[in-house]
């Protein structure tokens, strides 16, 4: 087996990780989980209650990715191992896998971060979803470059157009909830078209028909 051919199989193999949708939604919905944090502390801003869910972030988000992680597993285990199989990623190869969608988190995680560090002023509020989008972008386009997906780098600008268009908000808060809620949705659609297309392609095969 020549080297061409081993990076084939090894390109081949990280794609298929991506290649059902599923992580995008896992993805999506930890952003919309994240929106919704921050559009509630922005409607409860300089209240009791407000500090404390400031307080309670980490944890919030912590339980929300392991929420995430768990719901991809599952999906995977009913739709796509019986479609197309289970890959048992090497060790080293799970592990940039994992990496690879941890780091999406992360950028998530951050944006979230400066929201409690940054100086509160509207310039710097302003600044947050753009600051949010890119970090996002940089992601996204990493795991398109590692996944040679053409899709991750149409994520990638639509994470940038809406961390722009959202950091016109005046309203503190809302403007990084409005960018998070987005950027949640446009990766449901895009797992939701991903997985309808992949579910159509790889019907599950009966025992009739594979005994034809």
């Amino acid at each position: 087996m020549n080297e061409n051919t081993l990076n084939k199989t090894h390109l081949r193999t990280i794609q298929y990780w991506f290649e059902d949708g599923i992580v995008e939604l896992g993805m999506g919905g930890m952003f919309l989980l994240v929106g919704f944090y921050f559009y509630i502390e922005s409607v409860l801003e300089n209240s009791l209650l407000a500090d404390w869910i400031s307080g309670a972030f980490a944890l919030i988000f912590i339980g929300g990715w392991y929420l995430a992680q768990a719901f991809i597993r599952s999906l995977k285990e009913r739709l796509t191992f019986p479609r197309t199989g289970y890959v048992a990623y090497r060790k080293t190869e799970g592990n940039r896998t994992t990496r690879m969608v941890a780091a999406m988190v992360t950028a998530a995680l951050m944006g979230g971060l400066l929201a409690f560090f940054v100086i509160r002023q509207p310039l710097g509020w302003q600044l947050l979803p753009v600051a949010t989008g890119i970090l996002v972008a940089v992601v996204l386009g990493l795991i398109g470059l590692r996944t040679a997906l053409a899709r991750f780098y149409l994520l990638a600008a639509a994470s940038l157009l809406l961390g722009g268009v959202f950091a016109l908000s005046k309203s503190n808060l809302l403007g990084l909830s409005a960018y998070s809620a987005a950027i949640g949705l446009v990766l449901l659609f895009s797992g939701s078209v991903v997985l309808k297309k992949y579910l159509r392609q790889n019907p599950v095969q009966t025992e009739a028909s594979g005994d034809q």
